[in-house]
């Protein structure tokens, strides 16, 4: 769900099946991509589809004038200490997708935020752990505001606590509209005006869109193939393509082009010193690594050498 005051800048919704959907937020200068994942526990060949379909869009995702956030369910955690607690002693290895954020520098917000606190989001007789996460573009690590769980026993009937973060897209986001460049080339989205909508059209559109649903046999697709996974998936993207058919004939709207902006100084910065940002990120990644005693042989000389260059870079700037 979006809150109302975000519904005009969606321009896009993907789907992968049942277990994975994003959605594209136009803005003036940027893209905002938000994924929701489930990861299945027990199926391995969906999870490393998953994984690669995710590591496929983010090569994408990756411009400066974009970001991704990616939420959900990956039921595996981070680090045993903190985001498990149980009987198992085990020290179970974070699932392909875990490290491959960590590795491509991504931002676990609750865990940027709180350190050190054990905190957990699901959990059973004899098991906790923190296996829902919301994970920020490289880009964004600075403008993570709060991320906290919450407990959702008197919320939802869910099993899982719920867990939030706040990002800040200020400095980001221009509402100036001299001069600048587009934020997606090329992009165009459909802008719907309910508002004006008149009754006839309305009821235009109700009458269409049962057409065009009977057409394709919506009513009765679930009976004809079966209750399973595909069958869902299949009759959801009828059903999508026939409303989209639907309220493109029937229902006012007009379609919006990139939008040429200013640059944001803040952002400008950013792109000024992305070099000296991505020593830094690395010089991270081999902390946390030193920190975990994983780093030996030529890795370790190799980070060292790296590590004097970006010093002697530094000094001479």
């Amino acid at each position: 769900m979006i809150n109302k005051k975000w519904e005009k800048h969606i321009g896009k919704i993907r789907r992968l099946g049942a277990y994975y959907i994003e959605a594209w937020l136009f803005f003036k200068n940027c893209t905002l991509i938000i994924g929701v994942i489930y990861l299945p526990p027990s199926d391995t060949k969906k999870q490393n589809e998953l994984t690669n379909y995710i590591k496929k869009e983010f090569t994408n995702h990756s411009k400066k004038n974009r970001y991704y956030v990616l939420i959900g369910d990956l039921n595996s955690y981070m680090d045993k200490t903190l985001d498990y607690s149980g009987l198992s002693k085990l020290r179970k290895r974070p699932s392909n997708i875990i490290t491959w954020l960590d590795n491509a520098f991504f931002t676990d917000t609750y865990r940027k935020l709180n350190p050190k606190k054990r905190c957990f989001t699901w959990k059973n007789k004899n098991t906790s752990t923190r296996i829902d996460y919301i994970w920020a573009d490289p880009k964004l690590e600075a403008n993570i505001k709060k991320s906290h769980i919450y407990q959702s026993v008197d919320i939802t009937d869910s099993d899982h606590n719920i867990t939030l973060a706040e990002i800040s897209f200020t400095s980001i986001i221009v509402t100036n509209n001299k001069g600048g460049r587009r934020a997606e080339k090329g992009s165009t989205r459909i802008v719907y005006d309910y508002e004006n909508t008149t009754n006839e059209q309305w009821n235009a559109y109700e009458n269409y869109l049962k057409i065009l649903l009977e057409k394709h046999k919506a009513f009765g697709y679930i009976e004809t193939h079966g209750h399973n996974e595909n069958t869902l998936n299949k009759l959801w993207d009828i059903i999508c393509n026939c409303v989209q058919q639907a309220a493109l004939k029937h229902i006012p709207h007009k379609k919006i082009g990139g939008v040429k902006t200013n640059f944001n100084r803040n952002y400008k910065e950013i792109e000024d010193s992305s070099k000296e940002r991505k020593d830094l990120l690395y010089i991270r990644s081999i902390m946390r690594k030193l920190y975990k005693n994983e780093l030996k042989g030529m890795e370790l000389l190799n980070a060292s050498k790296r590590i004097k260059s970006f010093n002697n870079a530094i000094e001479l700037i």
